[in-house]
């Protein structure tokens, strides 16, 4: 009866310890570029691109179908996946179909192959004149950046882009667009890879068949663009295409490398310096969407809405919680040195009251044992709640600072946050 009631007692404990896991889900996630792949008859060869979380496969259903990889393990960024084919003897056509799998989610491509020419030779053209040079193309006038704006930098590096792969790292929820308003511009660094050969840009967005299409209001390439700069007002029909689920973003070029993304907006003040917290956040006021910022997504959806002064604002849309750590939103640090922490943000509650905590948290031993502050009853007006936190240097290893929120029965509840603040109190 003893052993019974000892084992009884180790499966409670360890049911306990799990329960304490706050291990986020990962929702499954397969893109795959373009629905169609077109092959010439001879020297056949053609490309798509895979993103997945998962681990990934791709098989052809006809033995003249090649792949290359035809796997691929889960990762954030875009792998092309090469197609080559057989040439094609026969003067029919033929298809084939390409499958991708990741976990319970299949994707398919479509493929097909022209015929070969008629044995037959053709007959001799008639000779004519060397034709007219192609007029060079009118130069086309950039936007011009109003004063005022401030710049935010999206991207900054050196990528050679090419018409098959192309700058993947805006592409496919790289960047959060919904915080984006119309007025705002983007502006794109580029240099030629060989100044003495022909080269260009272009922009692009994914459509609902997740095909890169070209923006309709804007020229079909940005040919030479003077002083290699391309400067794309966003308008309201370029930000419809890019807040649309799954819709993204992409440069493609010949002869180019892309140097620079930056974006123009206006600066907006959400709540300015504090005047005793030292802030180590980045994107506090959420002025770039959910840049730098993670989550325990199980307990509730994101967007963005208008803020605290007129800005930006996180809303966030819980789900059914039972625990506060079920809905977290943080960033992670530089593990912190011990001493006195100060902390403040605006809040708001569809609900009122709504309990929120500012917590710090280590990941390292896997127990995620933490420092908090106060529960703070957030109310259905903005306010600003502050607080302090004084960390003895227990645990050790603290390098995840955020505020948790999860309320029971409060599914479908919007709470909304802005200019959130932490650091060593001034």
């Amino acid at each position: 009866m003893k052993l019974k009631s000892l084992f009884f007692g180790m499966l409670v404990m360890a049911a306990a310890v799990a329960c304490n896991q706050d291990e986020p889900v990962v929702t499954p996630k397969l893109d795959v570029s373009g629905t169609s792949v077109s092959l010439a008859a001879a020297s056949a060869e053609g490309s798509f691109t895979v993103t997945s979380n998962q681990k990934w496969t791709a098989s052809a259903d006809a033995a003249w179908l090649g792949l290359n990889p035809a796997s691929g393990d889960a990762s954030d960024k875009a792998v092309t996946v090469k197609v080559t084919a057989e040439d094609n003897t026969s003067t029919e056509a033929r298809t084939a179909t390409v499958t991708v799998k990741a976990g319970s989610l299949t994707k398919t491509v479509s493929v097909s192959q022209a015929g070969a020419a008629s044995q037959e030779p053709d007959p001799e053209p008639d000779p004519e004149p060397d034709p007219e040079p192609d007029p060079e193309p009118d130069p086309i006038v950039m936007p011009e950046i109003p004063a005022g704006l401030v710049a935010v930098t999206l991207w900054e590096g050196s990528k050679d882009v090419t018409w098959s792969d192309g700058m993947q790292d805006l592409a496919y929820g790289g960047y959060d667009w919904s915080p984006r308003k119309v007025g705002e511009y983007l502006k794109v660094q580029i240099n030629p890879i060989d100044p003495s050969a022909p080269w260009q840009i272009r922009a692009l967005y994914a459509n609902s068949d997740y095909e890169w299409t070209p923006f309709p209001s804007l020229p079909d390439s940005y040919y030479q663009p003077t002083d290699g700069i391309v400067v794309i007002e966003l308008t309201e029909e370029i930000l419809t295409n890019l807040k649309s689920p799954n819709y993204g973003l992409i440069f493609h070029g010949e002869n180019v490398t892309i140097t620079k993304v930056e974006l123009y907006r206006e600066e907006v003040d959400n709540g300015g310096e504090s005047a005793t917290v030292d802030n180590i956040f980045v994107n506090s006021g959420f002025e770039d969407g959910t840049t730098g910022w993670q989550g325990w997504w199980s307990g509730y959806t994101q967007s963005t809405d208008e803020g605290v002064n007129g800005g930006t604002a996180m809303l966030l849309t819980l789900k059914e919680c039972t625990q506060m750590y079920e809905a977290q939103l943080a960033q992670d640090v530089a593990a912190l040195e011990p001493g006195v922490y100060a902390y403040e943000f605006y809040a708001k509650s569809e609900a009122a009251p709504h309990i929120m905590q500012v917590y710090g948290q280590e990941l390292e031993s896997g127990t995620y044992q933490g420092i908090y502050g106060a529960n703070h009853e957030v109310t259905a007006e903005w306010t600003l709640y502050t607080g302090e936190i004084e960390y003895t240097g227990e645990p050790a290893g603290i390098t995840r600072i955020g505020i948790q929120f999860g309320k029971a029965d409060a599914a479908d509840a919007k709470v909304w946050i802005d200019n959130f603040q932490f650091g060593p109190k001034k």
